[in-house]
């Protein structure tokens, strides 16, 4: 089965999270992970906040960061995915970020894994039909 894992999932897959387990249980069943190239930025904005605040280290935030191509079978370009999601966005009333992974989970015909409670109910409450499991504690 192929999956998009979302940042969070990614972030849950490198680091010791609450929903670390349930991540990996979720990932295990993948043929491929798959997700949008915004996937760097997103998680060095992330690693960025966990460090200025303390969570973790610099050094370990480094090694995360080299890890994370190494879990992607295959990476997006996310310009491949624009106008699309543009316009899920505005369907949605969602931020175009995470629209990015809803996109590419829809073009390859794959799951989205995400823990984004927010996106989730975006995509529950809606009329736009994508495969997607909501992972947390």
């Amino acid at each position: 089965m192929k999956i998009v894992i979302d940042t969070n999932i990614a972030a849950a897959l490198l680091l010791r999270l609450s929903y670390s387990d349930a991540a990996r249980t979720a990932v295990a069943r993948a043929s491929s992970l798959i997700a949008p190239d915004l996937i760097f930025h997103e998680m060095a904005n992330l690693l960025w906040r966990l460090t200025t605040t303390g969570t973790i280290d610099s050094r370990l935030a480094h090694r995360v960061l080299d890890e994370v191509p190494t879990l992607l079978s295959d990476c997006i370009a996310g310009r491949d995915l624009l106008p699309e999601t543009f316009d899920l966005a505005v369907t949605l009333a969602h931020p175009a970020y995470d629209c990015f992974f809803v996109r590419a989970a829809v073009g390859n015909d794959a799951l989205l894994l995400t823990a984004d409670r927010r996106l989730a109910k975006a995509l529950e409450d809606s009329q736009f039909k994508v495969r997607y499991q909501l992972i947390s504690a």
